[in-house]
């Protein structure tokens, strides 16, 4: 309940900031077509330095209140208040690195790379679910956190945008 929770709350808020992120391909494909690469390059680095900024004071808030928000509209009791604010803690990280890799496969989109990007992209997600299926079921001694799993989660997704942005 409480990765649901985290779930609906960050991805409402990080929706909103997707803006500039989702205006990159229309910006981008235009610099390209113009033989302007350099330009398309520089859009998605304005797009991401506004993405990064605008969400400082979302990751300041969640960091801060989702248990109490959670508490406030009675969506779970003080347990899983208390469980997904600390997974909120790590979790929110996903949402930052998502950004920035959704703005680096856009240009990867409309410099003619869609299918490496997909790929990455196919990689990413078969990692996360073996490595989160690991933590769960490779560990019968030990029970896996919600925390463990969202720290899992943060690491490949930052091993594959660093990845992306390599290629």
């Amino acid at each position: 309940a409480a990765y649901a929770l985290v779930q609906i709350m960050l991805g409402l808020t990080d929706g909103v900031l997707y803006g500039p992120i989702s205006a990159c391909t229309t910006v981008c494909a235009h610099a390209v077509g113009a033989s302007n690469p350099n330009l398309a390059g520089q859009y998605i680095q304005i797009a991401i330095s506004m993405y990064l900024l605008s969400s400082i004071p979302i990751i300041v808030f969640w960091w801060t209140y989702m248990e109490d928000v959670i508490l406030y509209i009675e969506w779970g009791d003080a347990e899983t208040a208390a469980l997904a604010q600390d997974f909120t803690r790590v979790y929110i990280w996903t949402y930052v690195l998502g950004g920035v890799s959704t703005s680096l496969w856009q240009l990867l989109e409309v410099a003619g790379h869609v299918v490496e990007g997909t790929i990455v992209s196919i990689a990413w997600g078969v990692v996360n679910v073996l490595v989160t299926s690991c933590m769960i079921f490779g560990r019968p001694t030990k029970t896996t956190t919600l925390f463990e799993v969202g720290v899992a989660y943060v690491i490949t997704s930052a091993l594959f945008v660093g990845f992306t942005y390599g290629y």
